[in-house]
């Protein structure tokens, strides 16, 4: 019990690191190459001629 107790006090005691922050041109730029493929499914062929 109080092994638990000092393991729950320890992990409310860290902090989590914020996020990096988010370029809006990144993600327009990652979404634009995304749609570029042509296909929802990741493990289609992204060269073929018949998509």
């Amino acid at each position: 019990m109080m092994r638990t107790t000092l393991l729950i006090a320890a992990l409310l005691a860290t902090t989590a690191a914020a996020p990096a922050p988010v370029s809006e041109a990144e993600l327009k730029n990652t979404i634009t190459n995304l749609v570029g493929f042509g296909t929802r499914h990741t493990l289609s062929d992204t060269v073929s001629e018949t998509r």
